[in-house]
């Protein structure tokens, strides 16, 4: 996996059509490249290549659906159900 960008290095909202709240059915939430996190109880997060901030309902024309993600975003805010975290533990162990 590449390196995570600076912020100085990632797109702004503008240059991939951001929209917040997003208009269409896939959000940020379900993209590879969001990283989930908490702050004080709010849902927060960030992203891997557009420039902060980012809310899980957000979207820009980067969306990269994501069936599996990658351990290192899963967090306990995370949505997963025990199901889906099981089949992301075992899918990152022989294929990532």
């Amino acid at each position: 996996m590449a390196p995570q960008r600076q912020d100085k290095d990632k797109y702004t909202h503008a240059e991939v059509r951001f929209e917040h709240p997003a208009r269409g059915k896939n959000t940020c939430d379900e993209c590879a490249q969001f990283i989930r996190g908490s702050l004080g109880g709010w849902h927060v997060g960030g992203c891997e290549i557009v420039k902060d901030p980012i809310e899980p309902e957000d979207w820009c024309n980067k969306f990269n659906a994501s069936l599996v993600k990658p351990l290192k975003t899963l967090k306990l805010t995370s949505r997963l159900t025990p199901m889906a975290a099981w089949i992301s533990i075992l899918y990152c162990t022989n294929f990532g």
